[in-house]
């Protein structure tokens, strides 16, 4: 027995022996110090005298059953008059029962702060995806049995990618941040606030119809049209909102986010910083569009893309002297799609840049076919705006033009004004080392925006040698009552 108290004396936990009468029959010094009694004090005074305000809670259900049922028995639970966690753990004897309990405070505070790591977002402290559409299940669940709506908005910010270039990824971080701030301050009861993606954000609104969602939304989007201050700089977010209403008896969770995400295509359509409700007749099309966007991501891999050849001929003798080549998408259920139709959908995201490789690649391939046929052909090619501030753009073309023993001066690369106003100092690095590779470079759609030949040149005169071609917008001959004007803008570029 000696032995036994000299071990109990010498743990780190509490240890209380109680008879069957709940009377104290031993106790620990480190439990004495922890309920702040001497260990005389208590011997043969009952618990519950002592400790009223357990009675009925955790601590005292788990006494019970360990001392009624005759078995081990364990709890965890928040010990307000020490404010620390207790685990305790009760086993049954033949005098009573004996209890531990220990402080498990740091465990818990640990296990609080991983279980808030994944269900909020790093960046703004809202809530994630995955606690997003939890909330919304329960919600949902919930509007069944109270026979409430529960409404959804889905939020994406307007023009955000142009905080992103401008001003650099740490002042969108910044803005993010804000913003988070701004619509985390609309969140109470019945409301939850989540970032689903970089630039998007979830409002759960439950027992919320439709009136009450327009109200949140124009509350949104007057948070958001107050100006950002960022690394020295007051930028303009604004947002385009989707609302879409139901009940759990109806819908899915995942339904009803994907009709507010329509409903938010729709407001983009109508102009952006506004809202749309979501109406089954209005959000079909921009449903087929959705679906498309999930389809492209996997079109390269199941080989649906294709290249089109569009014969480039000399002015001076009617002769074919090259060919642009022009991706096409063969759906299996739309047919042909034209670029516009999906390229959109894949700019910003790593695929653009597979599918760009895959394009140089293929139309590398069938310049050598040609070559091999008897036709030497200028092969021209689109660039993304990603391949033109990709570092590794200049060795994939390198490479390809000596797998298919190319002359680099048969591939010419085609960049649109916009894109070189995107990030001259990275394009001008990229084209530099194209250029000193021997590959040709022309500016697409020349006179439509920002590159005239001297705007060019002072920005970057060391670098006004880029191009070897310039390619005038059919826009800047659209409307001519003849073709003279045309011509003569021809002659001058």
């Amino acid at each position: 027995r000696e032995r036994l108290s000299t071990v109990l004396e010498s743990i780190s936990d509490g240890c209380v022996s109680l008879d069957r009468e709940w009377r104290f029959t031993y106790v620990n010094a480190r439990g004495a110090a922890w309920i702040d009694r001497r260990p005389e004090d208590l011997l043969g005074k009952s618990m519950w005298d002592e400790f009223p305000e357990a009675v009925g809670g955790p601590f005292h259900q788990t006494y019970l059953r360990a001392m009624e049922e005759r078995e081990f028995a364990t709890c965890e639970n928040f010990y307000a008059p020490l404010g620390i966690w207790l685990e305790l753990r009760v086993y049954p004897s033949r005098e009573g029962v004996t209890a531990f309990f220990a402080d498990v405070t740091e465990r818990k505070e640990a296990e609080t702060r991983l279980l808030h790591m994944a269900t909020h977002d790093s960046l703004t402290g809202l809530h994630n995806r995955l606690s997003c559409l939890r909330a919304l299940d329960q919600a949902l669940a919930r509007s069944v049995e109270e026979h409430r709506p529960v409404g959804v908005l889905f939020i994406d910010l307007d023009h955000f990618k142009e905080v992103n270039d401008a001003h650099g990824h740490r002042a969108g971080d910044q803005a993010l941040q804000e913003i988070g701030r701004r619509l985390g301050s609309l969140a109470g009861c019945g409301i939850t606030v989540a970032r689903i993606s970089g630039d998007e954000f979830v409002f759960v609104l439950e027992g919320m119809g439709t009136e009450g969602a327009k109200s949140v939304a124009v509350a949104v989007l007057q948070q958001l049209a107050l100006p950002i201050a960022v690394e020295n700089h007051q930028v303009a977010v604004g947002a385009s909102i989707g609302i879409a209403i139901g009940n759990g008896s109806e819908i899915t969770a995942d339904e009803l986010l994907n009709n507010a995400d329509a409903a938010m295509y729709e407001a983009k359509d109508n102009g952006r910083h506004t809202y749309a409700v979501f109406s089954p007749q209005a959000s079909l099309l921009i449903k087929q569009r959705l679906a498309l966007r999930q389809d492209v991501f996997s079109a390269l891999e199941r080989r649906q893309f294709v290249l089109f050849y569009q014969p480039q001929v000399s002015a001076k003798n009617g002769a074919v002297v090259g060919a642009e080549a022009l991706l096409r998408w063969e759906h299996p259920r739309l047919g042909l799609l034209p670029p516009d139709l999906f390229l959109p959908m894949l700019e910003g995201s790593p695929a653009i840049s597979a599918v760009g490789a895959w394009v140089c690649e293929e139309a590398c391939r069938q310049a050598r076919e040609w070559e091999l046929l008897g036709y030497r052909l200028r092969m021209a090619v689109n660039v993304s705006p990603r391949q033109l501030t990709d570092e590794n753009l200049p060795p994939l073309l390198k490479n390809l033009v000596d797998r298919y023993d190319l002359d680099p001066e048969c591939i010419k690369l085609e960049v649109t004004e916009s894109m070189l106003m995107q990030d001259i100092d990275k394009a001008a690095a990229v084209l530099s080392s194209l250029q000193d590779d021997g590959f040709r470079i022309a500016l697409d759609d020349f006179g439509t925006g920002y590159s005239n030949l001297s705007y060019l040149s002072s920005r970057s005169p060391s670098r006004s040698s880029w191009t070897s071609s310039a390619k005038a917008s059919r826009r800047s001959f659209n409307g001519k009552r003849s073709a003279r004007p045309g011509a003569t803008c021809c002659r001058a570029i």
